[in-house]
């Protein structure tokens, strides 16, 4: 292997940070919770020249306030509405900033990173009802919305060689709902009352909006947002009992989403939706505070596949398995 002195890098990530948080009874029924933070960042590449002098690539530096507001407003003891605001950033990564090529040892894909990329802010919004119907048990449903500067987002900028970066956005906007469930299975039949169910859904409309400037050329100039599914589905059945005995099995599936931003005319990347499967049991052995933990994950192996369409035509980018994993464990509390 050849190394060139630009290989030859350190980094430096450094951070100051406070924060104030004020929780106000309004009203009997009305409590504000208000809070801020600031932050001050400095995080910086060096690479070294052919000349042996360290020369910073990569460089990062601000202070920042971040302050959020939170309402809650008692509607009865255990029904409550909740409302929030606040602005927070998504600074980007070493690597995403790190000029150099490198292989992926998951994918084999080429990345490369982007010097010139700045962190990004979001400021979002959202109303929450929840309603603790019992103990450990719940029913919510809430919207959301919020809006970003210069998301950072991964894009596709070579066929030929595979190669991936990253790029700022122009904005993205984000609006959706949720909805929470967590319910004991007695409330269905006596014979059900050591199980409990859990689930969750969110349905999300993105938006993104860039332009064409800088090397990378996008294809699309408004699209989904890179990596954001349009829902999400998780679905949880659990069990545990006086004995000791305990499993849940979960689901969990996600839409259809971006996976990369195609430029210079390639089409966008998207991974294809897939159904995740889990389960868990956890039982007394021999004496009293030993335990086996049998765990299972990916137990359907659905593959992964990422697609481009383009006239009509759809091609597989890649596509490929991670296979199942089964683990035990073994635990003692004395």
């Amino acid at each position: 292997e050849v190394v060139e002195p630009g290989d030859v890098y350190d980094a430096t990530d450094e951070r100051g940070a406070a924060y104030a948080m004020l929780e106000l009874p309004v009203t009997a029924r009305l409590k504000a919770i208000f809070g801020a933070r600031i932050e001050t960042y400095d995080l910086a590449l060096n690479s070294r020249t052919r000349f042996g002098i360290d020369s910073t690539v990569a460089s990062v530096k601000a202070t920042d306030i971040v302050p959020a507001v939170n309402l809650v407003y008692s509607v009865r003891e255990n029904v409550q509405l909740r409302a929030a605001m606040s602005r927070t950033l998504d600074r980007p990564e070493f690597r995403e900033l790190a000029p150099f090529q490198f292989t992926e040892a998951t994918s084999l894909r080429q990345l490369k990173g982007n010097p010139s990329l700045v962190p990004a802010e979001i400021m979002g919004g959202d109303l929450r009802f929840d309603w603790f119907v019992g103990p450990g048990e719940l029913l919510s449903a809430g919207v959301f919305y919020k809006e970003m500067k210069d998301p950072i987002e991964q894009v596709f900028v070579a066929a030929a060689s595979s190669a991936y970066s990253f790029q700022n956005a122009d904005e993205a906007t984000l609006v959706g709902f949720e909805l929470d469930v967590q319910l004991s299975g007695a409330r269905v039949s006596r014979a059900l009352e050591f199980f409990s169910f859990q689930g969750n859904f969110a349905w999300i409309d993105s938006e993104v909006t860039v332009s064409r400037s800088g090397i990378f050329q996008p294809t699309n100039l408004r699209r989904p947002q890179e990596g954001q599914a349009p829902y999400v589905l998780n679905l949880g059945l659990n069990y545990a009992n006086h004995t000791g005995w305990e499993g849940g099995v979960f689901l969990n599936r996600l839409g259809e989403r971006l996976s990369a931003a195609g430029g210079s005319g390639l089409p966008d990347i998207y991974e294809r939706s897939r159904n995740a499967l889990d389960a868990t049991v956890s039982f007394p052995l021999l004496r009293p505070g030993v335990r086996v933990k049998l765990k299972g994950t990916n137990l359907l192996d659905s593959e992964y596949r990422f697609e481009q369409s383009a006239n009509g035509i759809t091609r597989i980018q890649r596509a490929f398995s991670t296979g199942r994993t089964v683990s035990v464990g073994f635990s003692w509390e004395f």
